[in-house]
């Protein structure tokens, strides 16, 4: 499991109980929160470095792909798992290519998210199920449910 978990998220309400539920779900992980992915790309412009990052872009949907792109930019080898109130195939797509390797929807039960973020970590694709049950064709590599195959 990761040693250090950045959390990127506007709501403190919403920050504080995702981290308490990482950092117990996640054996011997800290956890960092912050508000905003500027902020989150000034602490790996300032050398910071994580083992994963979650982001939660549930109040800033339409700026989700940007932030994204940019936090892979300046880290590109972190997993990023997103959490996000749309899990349409066509903002899921958009999510996984500017970079994510995990989406969640923000309505998931917790141990959906530590389950994403499991599978993300071992090196495959999380996207919800729903997403894989109802898509028509299936990428090779990739099975429905939490953990999607690998990336």
């Amino acid at each position: 499991m990761p040693d250090r978990c950045l959390l990127v998220g506007d709501d403190p309400l919403v920050r504080e109980g995702l981290a308490l539920a990482l950092s117990h779900g996640l054996a011997r992980t800290a956890v960092t929160e912050v508000e905003g992915a500027a902020t989150a790309q000034r602490l790996f412009d300032a050398g910071g470095a994580y083992d994963l990052i979650v982001l939660d872009v549930a109040r800033r949907e339409a700026s989700a792909p940007g932030e994204l792109g940019a936090l892979h930019a300046r880290a590109p080898g972190t997993p990023i798992v997103v959490l996000t109130a749309d899990t349409s195939t066509a903002a899921v797509a958009s999510l996984l290519a500017a970079g994510a390797r995990g989406v969640v929807a923000t309505g998931a039960a917790v141990e959906t998210l530590l389950d994403a973020v499991r599978a993300v970590l071992g090196g495959e694709v999380s996207v919800p199920p729903a997403l894989l049950t109802s898509a028509p064709a299936r990428s090779p590599g990739t099975r429905a449910g939490p953990r999607a195959g690998p990336a």
